[in-house]
């Protein structure tokens, strides 16, 4: 018998699949199951003949979220139209604490800007630079970004992008895109507000 068949999927693709399902039972995990072009059809009858339940469908990626039971994966692995069967993993974001006092009562220069020498470059508005920051949302009460040059959309069920959703996705922003020479928080990588964001909210405070 072959060995399941295993692939890496790009982050974007498991962000996207932070949605809600039906509850399944406990010997069922969710697996990415990617086939081969033009055959989805036959694969989803494949993945029903097996006990499996269809989660979400990637038809850009000519994929599908599944739950599986444990004793379907090797022979869907092992269809002919399947490409590979991968276990798609949860992904929680990280913890984030800050106990160095209120950064808003002076500006801060992160030990990374000159480490990266971020200081030495020059960004400029129309460079065709945009940054995607897939994470917790932005909160609205951060003063220390260009809020007109910042964007943003959100995965159903997180609440508004522009709505505190935990602290790790304003703190990411700030590290890339905090204004500079205005006298609070942090410095950004780039400080000038030049380059627009594009913020993806995908967590909240629920995870």
């Amino acid at each position: 018998m072959k060995n399941t068949k295993y692939s890496l999927m790009t982050l974007s693709i498991g962000a996207a699949l932070a949605v809600s399902v039906a509850a399944t039972t406990q010997s069922e995990e969710r697996y990415i199951v990617k086939f081969k072009p033009g055959h989805g059809a036959a694969v989803q009858s494949a993945i029903r003949a097996a006990g499996g339940k269809v989660a979400l469908s990637l038809d850009r990626f000519d994929a599908k979220a599944v739950y599986l039971p444990a004793k379907a994966v090797q022979a869907l692995a092992n269809n002919p139209n399947v490409e590979y069967v991968e276990l798609d993993a949860k992904r929680y974001p990280m913890s984030y604490s800050d106990t160095a006092g209120d950064p808003m009562k002076t500006e801060v220069v992160p030990y990374g800007i000159p480490m990266v020498q971020a200081d030495q470059l020059d960004y400029v508005a129309g460079s065709g630079i945009k940054v995607c920051i897939i994470d917790s949302g932005l909160d609205t009460s951060a003063t220390d970004f260009n809020w007109n040059n910042i964007t943003g959309s959100n995965e159903p069920g997180t609440g508004n992008w522009y709505e505190h959703g935990g602290p790790h996705g304003t703190h990411v922003a700030g590290t890339i895109a905090a204004l500079g020479g205005n006298g609070k928080g942090v410095v950004g990588v780039n400080a000038n507000g030049a380059i627009p964001l594009h913020i993806v909210k995908v967590f909240n405070e629920s995870g």
